[in-house]
């Protein structure tokens, strides 16, 4: 980036980064077209994929990105240091969204609501994903079945 040096321990990650900014004790996030890299002293590198995530929000007060894993595990929160821009902020944003190409929702038989997605992985094939909110049973089935099937023919993915 220009004006920008690129600090040693982004440098390591390889690839291009997009962006990166500074972590409230030390350490790094680092956004690339494909993934997300978090870098912690002393602490394994974190990588993921866009669309690991479902979403994310900004704490201005407390100058942190809270990022939520489509798979229900504890959310990433991630603090900034104090002089770090914000910006990394909208390039989050961004590539999250941009890994979203379809959403579509149904109301399952058992009351819970099945949320469907086509994402877009990091070598830019798509792929479909649900969510389910609530608790599904059995009876849910069909309908998941169908949801998917919809957001395949809509976007032309065929099944493998």
């Amino acid at each position: 980036m220009f004006g920008k040096k690129k600090p040693e321990e982004v440098s390591a990650l390889g690839g291009r980064p997009i962006d990166w900014a500074e972590l409230d004790g030390g350490g790094y996030v680092v956004t690339f077209a494909d993934a997300l890299a978090v870098t912690q002293p002393e602490q394994e590198t974190l990588r993921h994929e866009w669309s690991d995530f479902e979403n994310a929000s900004w704490s201005e007060e407390k100058r942190q990105i809270t990022i939520t894993y489509v798979d229900g595990a504890e959310s990433l929160r991630i603090q900034f240091a104090p002089e770090a821009k914000q910006k990394i902020a909208y390039v989050i944003r961004e590539r999250l969204q941009r890994s979203i190409v379809l959403q579509e929702a149904a109301d399952l038989p058992s009351g819970a609501v099945a949320r469907g997605m086509v994402r877009r992985s990091g070598d830019e094939s798509l792929f479909t994903q649900v969510i389910i909110d609530g608790v599904s049973g059995p009876e849910d089935n069909d309908a998941v079945a169908s949801l998917e099937r919809s957001l395949r023919d809509i976007t032309g993915i065929t099944e493998d």
